[in-house]
């Protein structure tokens, strides 16, 4: 007996699509396979981009800046982490903010 037939017609959203690139993209960081986890979370972003999910999007700017951080381009990694740190002010999250002024080292 096979699996119960599913609805194909279901898609999920840009943002679930985004929120699942987000964690494999940082799983792939974690790997330390920095091009494929530029790749996926850069997929992600796309997704995304321009939408009023600014906790994804900060998410991903920030492990964007990760990446950016361990290829050693530093330039990159501070705007993608500035532009994380815009958005969790902009949501009013002190707890992030904290976290991301630390990131930045101010």
């Amino acid at each position: 007996m096979g699996a119960p037939d599913m609805d194909r017609s279901i898609v999920p959203s840009p943002y679930e699509k985004a929120s699942i690139l987000n964690s494999i993209g940082w799983i792939f960081f974690l790997q330390g396979k920095f091009g494929d986890a530029r790749t996926t979370l850069t997929t992600a972003l796309n997704l995304i981009k321009g939408s009023g999910h600014f906790d994804i999007l900060a998410s991903i700017h920030n492990r964007l800046g990760a990446v950016a951080y361990q290829e050693r381009s530093y330039y990159e990694a501070e705007m993608h982490v500035s532009e994380s740190l815009m958005l969790r002010e902009r949501m009013n999250d002190k707890a992030g903010v904290a976290r991301l002024y630390n990131n930045l080292g101010y």
